[in-house]
């Protein structure tokens, strides 16, 4: 990140992530407080952590090969 996107090294406070859309809010209330517990672990304090969500539309995701999303057994279920 530092040497592609010139992030500064004092800006520790970043994290990339996609996820398919369909998760509750409750899901993602979870996902956030698990994020900043486990971080903490790492000696990051709480107030440093910022979490954006993307949540593309499935059938904007080409996996496995090339299939749309939206046509593969994932082996999970994504709305909880």
């Amino acid at each position: 990140m530092r040497e592609a996107l010139k992030i500064p090294e004092w800006d520790k406070v970043l994290f990339l992530h996609q996820m398919f859309r369909g998760r509750s809010l409750d899901a993602k209330r979870r996902l956030y407080q698990a994020l900043v517990k486990n971080l903490g672990g790492l000696g990051v304090p709480p107030a440093d952590s910022k979490i954006i969500l993307l949540e593309p539309p499935m059938e904007n995701w080409g996996i496995r090969g090339g299939q749309m999303a939206t046509e593969v057994d994932l082996g999970y279920e994504v709305k909880v």
